[in-house]
């Protein structure tokens, strides 16, 4: 795959893009246990399970025709009860290439005099997470 730039990034909950976001991070990490024993020349350590957890924001973008549209299906997730489908994608034309699976959302919206309305909302999975395509 060529080197990408992130003009074509896209978040889908359950299989519709959310509206005007501009910017999603993923993290990756391990619950790693040290596993040294006497003599080592080093600390070791075993793989443990890894954990997805990240956030994405952009502009506050509340249309009113359906739920799924709009930011409105990020506040129906943060302010359920349920877990939902979380996709992230480095391209949205290449649809094949995203990692995801269910997730918990907790959000915010932040409102500045000097500037637009901003959302953003940080997950945590709630099942398995995978790679695909990638």
């Amino acid at each position: 795959m060529a080197r990408k730039h992130g003009y074509a990034g896209q978040v889908k909950l359950e299989t519709v893009a959310v509206a005007s976001i501009d910017k999603w991070g993923l993290n990756i990490v391990h619950d790693d246990a040290e596993s040294t024993a006497f003599n080592d020349a080093n600390k070791r350590y075993v793989r443990g399970l890894p954990d997805y957890k990240g956030s994405f924001s952009g502009t506050y973008d509340f249309r009113s025709a359906s739920p799924a549209e709009g930011n409105a299906a990020v506040f129906d997730a943060v302010e359920g009860m349920t877990d939902v489908d979380l996709q992230l994608f480095a391209d949205s034309v290449e649809t094949g290439n995203y990692w995801g699976g269910p997730a918990l959302l907790d959000g915010n919206v932040d409102i500045d005099v000097k500037g637009r309305v901003n959302i953003a909302a940080q997950f945590k999975p709630s099942g398995d997470w995978s790679r695909t395509g990638l």
